[in-house]
Formats: C-alpha cells, structure tokens, sequence
C-alpha cells in the first residue's frame, strides 16, 4: 500500500520511544497529547509512494552518538550528527525509517560497524526531514574495515550536503585516509543527492556491488577513485541523473583489474597510469565508454598492459568530456607488451605532446626501450595532432580496416 510519512520534530530524548506529536507532525505543547496511529495531516512522501512500509505513526528521536552495539527496528528522527564507534556495530532492521534533519548524518568511525539489511518487500529508508537535494549530510564510512559494513535493499536519498573528508559530496560515502575499508551495496536506490549517488575511495573492497541504482543525483551517479573502477557492475543503473556519468579520479591502478562496461560514460580525470607497479594489465570491457577531461588520458609505462577489445556492435569509446578542449591520448611509453586497441573509437586527443613525442590520439614513445601495439579495425579521428605518432624504434601493428580522419596533422600516422 501506498507509504505515509510523517516529517516530525520530536523532543530530544536519545531513543526516547514513542515521542508525542501532533496530528500536523510537528511538536505537542503543553497540555496536548498526541492521538496515537491517526494519520491526519499526513504527508505523502512521493520518493518511496510505491513502498510497502506501513505509516510511521511517531518517531524515537536518537541524539547521542552509538558507542555500544545495538539494534534500530521502527521510525526515527536523527536529530544530529552521530557517530559509530567504541567497536558498536548498529543493526538497523528490515522496514525501518530513518529521518534527519539538516546538517546532520550517521559516521561510522574506524572503531564502528553498520548493518542495514532490508528486504524487496521491506526495505529501509534513510531521507531527509525535507525533501530537498543535499539537506543532510549523508552516511560516512571512514577507514573502516569490518565487513559488517552492508547496504542491502535501502533507499538513501536527499543527502548530499557535506563534502566529506577525503571524499566528495554523496548519500554515501566510503572514505580513507591511507586505511583499507571494506563495504557491501546491493539492491539499493541512492537518489536525490546534492553531489553523487556515492563516493568510493581507491582502498575500498566492495564485498559486494550489485543490482543497484544510482539516478536523480545531481552531479553524477558515483565519484570512483581509479584503483576500486572494477569493483563496480554493469547490473547497477546510473541514469537519470543531472550528469549521466561515473566521475574516476585518476592516478594509476596497482593491480591488474578488468573494468566493466556501464550504462553511463566514465569521466576521466586525470592521468590513468597502468604500469606503475610490475606486471599489471587494465582490460576494458567490450562498449565501454570514455570522456576524458582535459589534460587527462591514458599512460602505459614499462611495466603495464592496455587491452581493449571491442566488438562491432560494442566498440570502445575514447572521446573528450568537454567539446573544445581535447584530452592528451593514449600513450605507450617504453611499454614493450602486447598492448591491444581493437573495435575501437579514438577521437578528440592530442591534446598535449608527451615527452620524447608530439601531440596524437595515440603516441607510442620510448627512452630507450621499445613500446608496440595492436591496432585493429578501429576509428581514429579528429586529433588535436597526428592519428598516431610512433617512435622509431616502436612498432605499430595495424590489422583489419583502420579508419583515420579529420586529424590536425599529416600523415594521420607519422614515425620519424
């Protein structure tokens, strides 16, 4: 049946149960009571109208920070920003409703846990006392790395207002400041933030990421640091959102990972180094999609692997974040492995000239040692520079049917 919400201030008694209300959700005066269950005045929440929840009828007002461990079952008004820790591990049960008020959140410190395990039929709900993007702060998860940690079948949404430490603005957000965390987010709708669905740093295990959805936030569906890229799941639906994208902040990956292929382009920020520890080969998924921002691209050093392999109906697409401004390209740099560009869309790089090369979609560049690729059957156009530009002690494979057009300069591939 249709889910009733009643948005409530509650006097200030840390899970003090059952607080009086009034029929308009606000606080009883003196010498009122509160007419338990009557749903007048109630306001239908349109974010969760197709939930199966009963009506909340009152709210237990939490105000002190959880430092024992301890189980949340009902409706609840946060009523500050609290924290999880002294080894507390807070359950909160199937069909529960937490409501915050502004500027407030649940952070669960290193020393904390937090379970929310709904149901399809139950699932629990974390919103805001208004229904405005970013009017709390969201849930901080920060160098925390107890598995404990798990949003199963939850709604988070209208969070958002706090840019994190170490992290961004998102309903969730999975931080660190050089500690591992480990974290689960399966089955959930993060919706309606002021920033991103979710942030997740590069030192997080995603136990588990699956069948989510991540739409209505406003700058992104998740801001991904690059390293934890291939923990996510093309299940998960990331439109919807104001910026249908997934923002990577990139630096360079330290163990060989595939990415998988979403339903959203990634935004490159950044240099992507793949080589920078020994042995590691970034796969890219057939219909992976690409925006990168200037000055951003793709570097593979002497120690790393490129391997994208498209398909004719899923080709590989590399192309800018901004029209205008081209990105830097794919370089391989004293990368002599078998790197790999097949059914692939290379477009709008060359933006800057690597060292020891000039400015191409692709550059293959050496000081001193060789780099080679495989390029097969794949569109290279429009480069701020050459098509490719191959060092001469580099080797360029081309294969198949490889188009070149609308680059800067000529020959579309030029090797000294």
């Amino acid at each position: 049946m249709a889910y009733l919400l009643l948005i409530v201030s509650c006097v200030s008694l840390a899970f003090s149960a059952g607080c009086d209300c009034n029929d308009n959700g606000g606080p009883v005066s003196d010498g009122a009571t509160a007419e338990s269950g009557s749903d007048d005045g109630a306001v239908v929440d349109e974010a969760v109208a197709d939930s199966s929840q009963p009506a909340c009828a009152s709210y237990t007002s939490i105000t002190a920070d959880i430092s024992t461990s301890q189980t949340l079952d009902g409706c609840y008004l946060v009523e500050k920003k609290i924290t999880i820790t002294n080894n507390a591990v807070l359950t909160i049960a199937a069909g529960s409703v937490l409501v915050f008020k502004q500027d407030t959140g649940f952070y669960v410190e290193p020393d904390g846990a937090m379970k929310a395990e709904g149901t399809a039929a139950e699932p629990i709900l974390f919103t805001g006392e208004t229904k405005t993007r970013g009017f709390w702060n969201g849930l901080r998860f920060h160098n925390n790395d107890s598995s404990n940690n798990i949003l199963d079948h939850v709604v988070v949404e209208f969070g958002g207002g706090e840019k994190f430490p170490y992290g961004e603005q998102a309903n969730v957000a999975v931080t660190s400041s050089g500690l591992p965390v480990t974290m689960t987010i399966t089955n959930s709708i993060l919706r309606q933030s002021a920033g991103f669905g979710c942030f997740i740093d590069q030192l997080t295990t995603l136990s588990s990421f699956a069948n989510n959805t991540l739409t209505g936030n406003a700058t992104g569906a998740a801001f991904v640091e690059d390293d934890a890229v291939s923990q996510l799941d093309a299940s998960t639906t990331c439109t919807g959102n104001d910026a249908d994208i997934v923002w990577v902040a990139a630096s360079g990956i330290t163990a060989s990972q595939t990415w998988p292929a979403l339903d959203v382009p990634y935004l490159i920020d950044g240099d992507l180094h793949i080589g920078q520890s020994p042995g590691v080969t970034l796969t890219l998924s057939p219909g992976t999609t690409f925006r990168l921002r200037e000055n951003s691209g793709f570097t593979v050093g002497a120690n790393g692997t490129l391997v994208a392999k498209g398909t004719a109906g899923s080709p590989i697409t590399f192309t800018w974040a901004d029209q205008g401004k081209h990105w830097q390209g794919i370089l391989f740099h004293n990368s002599d492995t078998p790197n790999v560009l097949e059914r692939v869309v290379v477009s709008y790089g060359g933006g800057k000239a690597p060292a020891y090369g000039d400015k191409a979609n692709i550059a293959l560049t050496s000081s001193g040692f060789s780099a080679r690729l495989t390029l097969t059957d794949s569109q290279i156009s429009n480069s701020a520079g050459y098509g490719a530009w191959v060092c001469s002690t580099c080797t360029l494979t081309q294969s198949g049917h490889n188009m070149f057009s609308g680059n800067a300069e000529s020959p579309d591939v030029f090797q000294p």
